[in-house]
């Protein structure tokens, strides 16, 4: 069975990551031939990753593609600045005639990821003709130009119930991809939490269509406890505090991973005396102005960390990780730290609740209440040993979110399809 894994990265970011994980899982199959076609490559030494799929693009195609991610962000800053969040056009040129005519003749399924940043258009994605799986990152796949809906559900009637003008361009760009959607006539929906995909079952661009559940995986050969003092040490860090981690790749420039609501909780905590907080260390990775150094709580930053023996060490140093996000899918960050035996506190959004169980792998906090999140980050602190906390974490993971457990789950679904497309 040949899949074509099409993402817009290998793995730069959360999507990317997450794409080629499952990628590795699927190489572990012996009935499946695996190629991961990216927009921007960064691992060159595998073989499956490809930027080109046809053996003969001349330099021309492959100078005008290299250009269209420029493009990309040239139109978005210039049609989407009075809205917040991260954005993606669907209508430019994107020169991939060629590899979406070699899919086409080689793929017995073509597997979709994130696929912004002008990588493919609505024109090529409906130009594909064997069985498409489109595992969502987020809702792009059935919004307008936006990843995530910001608390609106304009997504679910196409975009008819607003007239605010900054949402005018989403409903132009969400008839676009309706239109081109629809002329794909094998089309199954993957989602990695139970969360997105009940958003996908109420929107109008998915009703109807075959909406799967599949969590994503993380390599637990790669991220597994390391002692916590031995981690600490490593990282220089006081054996003697108790570590709170954030981790953003974007940090401060995303709201939505909910930075601003952490110093809220922090400035709670120490308002109201729930914990000495001379004895509390942030620990953050990621972009973290220099700016906060001088914060009532000691922060301390690792920077972007691109090693994943460093982001080993330090979910292992830390003794909670704070997730306060306002929206998100089933974050990478959650899977690792628990994978290296540490909790987590986040808000009751999104896909957090499908992996954070209360009182067994964290806490949970109604979103906003930031006295309910400093309660559980202060029960994780003081309640809990980090050695029970951690067996129970990781028998979590390891009892459903290993590389063999979604390597599994796809190639059941591909051949799920795949029988049902010669029927």
């Amino acid at each position: 069975m040949r899949v074509y894994l099409c993402s817009s990265y290998d793995v730069s970011g959360g999507a990317g990551r997450a794409t080629y994980r499952l990628h590795q899982a699927l190489k572990k199959m012996r009935e499946i031939d695996s190629t991961l076609f990216v927009q921007q490559q960064e691992i060159f030494n595998d073989t499956s990753i490809k930027r080109y799929l046809t053996p003969h693009t001349n330099l021309l195609r492959k100078a005008t593609c290299r250009s269209v991610p420029l493009m990309e962000t040239f139109f978005r800053k210039l049609f989407t600045s009075t809205k917040e969040g991260s954005h993606s056009l669907p209508f430019l040129p994107d020169f991939q005639s060629p590899n979406i005519r070699y899919m086409n003749q080689h793929a017995d399924i073509i597997n979709l990821h994130w696929i912004g940043s002008g990588f493919l258009n609505a024109w090529s994605i409906a130009s594909l003709n064997k069985p498409v799986v489109w595992t969502l990152h987020d809702t792009w796949p059935f919004c307008g130009t936006e990843h995530y809906p910001a608390g609106t559900d304009y997504y679910k009637d196409g975009y008819k119930s607003t007239d605010q003008k900054q949402y005018r361009l989403s409903q132009e760009v969400w008839s676009l991809k309706y239109k081109n959607f629809k002329k794909i006539k094998d089309l199954t929906i993957v989602s990695p939490s139970k969360w997105l995909a009940g958003l996908a079952r109420d929107s109008l661009m998915f009703r109807g269509r075959r909406i799967e559940v599949i969590p994503n995986s993380l390599e637990t050969e790669v991220f597994f406890p390391c002692r916590q003092a031995v981690a600490r040490e490593a990282l220089g860090l006081d054996l003697k505090k108790k570590i709170i981690l954030f981790g953003s790749a974007a940090g401060l420039k995303d709201k939505r991973k909910g930075f601003h609501h952490l110093l809220e909780i922090l400035r709670l905590i120490k308002e109201e005396s729930l914990f000495d907080v001379k004895k509390l260390v942030l620990l953050t990775f990621g972009y973290v102005k220099e700016e906060f150094k001088d914060f009532q709580i000691a922060i301390q930053g690792l920077g972007d960390i691109k090693d994943d023996r460093i982001l080993r060490l330090a979910y292992s140093a830390a003794d909670v990780l704070a997730l306060p996000s306002e929206e998100d899918n089933l974050p990478n960050i959650l899977l690792e730290s628990m994978a290296c035996g540490t909790p987590a506190v986040g808000f009751n959004i999104g896909g957090v609740s499908d992996l954070v169980l209360p009182d067994q792998t964290g806490y949970l906090a109604e979103f906003g209440n930031y006295r309910q999140f400093a309660d559980g980050l202060i029960k994780s602190l003081t309640e809990r040993n980090k050695e029970e906390w951690s067996k129970q974490t990781v028998s979590f993971i390891e009892n459903g979110y290993t590389l063999a457990h979604q390597g599994k789950a796809y190639s059941d679904l591909f051949s799920d399809i795949l029988k049902k497309s010669k029927q």
